[in-house]
């Protein structure tokens, strides 16, 4: 509740010192609680003001500015570390719950780490990154075909529900072995294009037939397929098929399979079948989008 300014603290103890009101009829002119009434002219009874008074729940805290400072520094410098790491590192007698109230003062919060790949920072792979973004920004668009596979697995359901504080969210999968399906497609100028679903996980064969049949009829002579570094992409054959409809084969650099915008479509396509729980491989070709339901967008 909000505390009541001295003009009004003032006022109420007036009135009340009047003598013309009783101490209900003075809360409902101020709007304020008979509680309120009666706790000011107590406070004047035994303090002579009517100031208000700041009260504190609870001992103060343990964790001063200073050690607010340290626990940033440490939490920039090392974001994984434990609150029991961060409480003996600050050097501070407390349980690690207060480290934890205090990231709340601080306005931090435990997060889910985002992982990227070290080899990154290499010199060698930033400068790979950089010259391919210069050159892919050089070409046209619709030039471009980017090409990816995507695997199922007939245990897929959603990783998180809900439930009432303190029980168990419960799901049922299969148990042991189980099927595995593989998608393959580009996404280019027409969107997502060729698409097949296979059995199993992919290979260079399976992959050299997919590029000699379905991908190649549909190139132009001025496309450029671009692919991760997968070793199934180096098969000659699929290479050979792509390149004899007069298209190009552009690799992404290593440890790069983000510039891709085709990746963003096998984590949708497996967030659908997580959501319609599909479970034999029949079942994954069936409840693909675009069979009996809507794509998700």
């Amino acid at each position: 509740m909000a505390t009541l300014s001295q003009d009004l603290r003032e006022r109420i103890v007036a009135a009340y010192d009047g003598g013309d009101s009783t101490r209900q009829q003075i809360a409902e002119r101020y709007n304020v609680s008979l509680g309120m009434v009666k706790n000011l002219v107590q406070q004047r009874r035994h303090t002579g003001d009517i100031s208000a008074r700041h009260r504190f729940s609870g001992a103060e805290s343990k964790i001063t500015a200073a050690h607010q400072h340290q626990l940033s520094r440490l939490v920039a410098e090392q974001p994984d570390m434990t609150l029991e790491e961060l409480r003996d590192a600050v050097g501070v007698a407390c349980t690690p719950q207060a480290i934890h109230h205090a990231f709340g003062r601080m306005g931090l919060s435990s997060q889910k780490q985002t992982l990227f790949r070290a080899e990154l920072n290499r010199a060698d792979i930033k400068a790979d990154r950089a010259r391919w973004v210069e050159v892919i920004s050089q070409v046209a668009h619709r030039r471009l075909l980017f090409i990816d596979e995507s695997g199922a697995e007939a245990n897929m359901t959603r990783l998180y529900g809900r439930a009432r504080r303190g029980t168990r969210v419960y799901d049922h999968v299969p148990h042991g072995r189980w099927e595995s399906t593989t998608m393959m497609a580009a996404v280019g100028r027409n969107g997502p294009q060729p698409p097949c679903v296979v059995d199993g996980p992919m290979d260079g064969a399976v992959f050299a037939v997919w590029a000699g049949q379905v991908l190649a009829p549909t190139l132009e002579e001025t496309d450029i397929v671009v692919m991760d570094n997968l070793s199934v992409h180096k098969n000659a054959a699929a290479r050979a098929a792509i390149k004899a409809k007069g298209a190009q084969v552009w690799d992404l650099p290593e440890y790069s399979p983000d510039p891709s915008p085709i990746e963003k479509i096998g984590s949708t396509i497996k967030a659908y079948l997580r959501k319609v729980k599909a479970r034999p491989s029949v079942a994954v070709h069936s409840n693909r989008p675009g069979h009996g339901d809507t794509f998700p967008q």
